[in-house]
């Protein structure tokens, strides 16, 4: 486990907060090619989400005193591959990113809620409960879009996504501490997102956690 809160928040913390921008650029995209005005609307409240949470993370870190890393590689990987969905202007492979993204961003949250301070916290819950309303959004997009044909790309999506963050996680240069982790919190989101799928018809590949590697 990381030893000061500077750590605690900088792993993966910090990276979800510098990642808020990226998020806010891609939803942009999203919504113009969103399939009816109800989708719309609602990218436009997860963009005024995200921006809110840009500015309550900067100022909680400015009080901290903490200089953001920046996006961690598996994370900045995952936005790489959301803008080559997004660029496709395919609803179903860009929706089913964001899931993945959001559900990492919560996994990641909880697993350090315990350490942080009050203070943190507090911000935390208000960001965990935005990033749940996303979520549903993109499963309930998901379900809705439930054809055989978008069934198999949202599988191919959490494939790919899943072996991007697995080669990522494996990165030069991570203690063994940060490494472990990584692997929890992939784990947790794995089996959240994993739990929810399964609800609407999709599978993910079985992954062993103990070697971050598809089976």
């Amino acid at each position: 486990m990381a030893e000061t809160i500077g750590d605690i928040i900088n792993d993966p913390i910090c990276s979800f907060a510098k990642g808020e921008e990226r998020g806010v650029h891609l939803l942009k995209q999203l919504i113009l090619f969103a399939p009816n005005s109800e989708a719309a609307f609602e990218l436009r409240q997860q963009i005024e989400d995200e921006v809110g949470h840009e500015e309550i993370f900067n100022t909680r870190l400015k009080d901290l005193d903490i200089d953001c890393e920046g996006l961690s590689k598996n994370l900045n990987s995952l936005y790489d591959y959301a803008q080559t969905c997004v660029d496709e202007k395919d609803w179903v492979k860009s929706v089913s990113v964001q899931a993945v993204i959001e559900e990492l961003a919560m996994a990641s949250f909880i697993y350090r809620y315990p350490e942080l301070d009050e203070k943190t916290q507090t911000v935390l819950k208000k960001v965990i409960e935005d990033e749940k309303r996303h979520l549903a959004f993109c499963l309930n997009q998901l379900e809705k879009f439930a054809d055989s044909d978008s069934r198999a790309r949202t599988e191919e999506v959490h494939k790919n996504a899943i072996s991007i963050m697995m080669a990522a996680a494996e990165q030069e240069g991570l203690s063994k501490d940060q490494l472990n982790d990584a692997r929890e919190i992939m784990k947790k989101a794995y089996f959240l997102h994993n739990s929810r799928l399964k609800k609407i018809g999709i599978a993910l590949p079985k992954v062993s956690f103990a070697r971050t590697k598809l089976l």
